[in-house]
């Protein structure tokens, strides 16, 4: 027996037109993330094509270092840290 209470998931209530897209979530979400792949397809290709392009093995573990990760952000305990989601001011 399941009981009906009328209530509607928000995802479902909010009307979805491309009026209501929010800009700024879709360039947080979509936008940003796909100018950083391209960014590093681009160098990857570059780096393999030019020869006066010195691309040594140890760039991409020296990235992979000091991108900050989600348990980073935790260990530190705050989300406000540099790198670690929303650093907006008052959120």
């Amino acid at each position: 027996m399941s009981v009906d209470l009328g209530i509607v998931p928000r995802s479902q209530a909010i009307k979805k037109s491309f009026a209501s897209i929010n800009w700024a979530s879709m360039f947080s979400a979509f936008i940003y993330p796909g100018l950083g792949l391209a960014m590093v397809i681009t160098m990857t290709v570059l780096g393999l094509a030019l020869e006066q392009l010195h691309v040594h093995w140890w760039y991409a573990p020296l990235a992979v270092a000091v991108a900050p990760s989600p348990s980073s952000c935790a260990i530190r305990g705050s989300a406000r840290s540099i790198g670690c989601g929303n650093t907006a001011p008052g959120s």
